[in-house]
């Protein structure tokens, strides 16, 4: 499947062939978007809420 879409103030495209290979995580706060990525994947990433 393929999304066809308008990319506004993008730097990168990670495709799933990549995203599949590695550790990859995306987080926002604050109205700040941030992203960590590890190759190769070594563990599971698994949030949680803390109340």
């Amino acid at each position: 499947m393929v999304n066809d879409g308008k990319l506004t103030d993008t730097d990168m495209l990670i495709g799933m062939d990549i995203i599949a290979l590695c550790d990859f995580a995306i987080t926002d706060s604050g109205a700040v978007t941030k992203f960590s990525f590890q190759i190769p994947s070594t563990l599971d990433i698994d949030f949680e809420k803390i109340q």
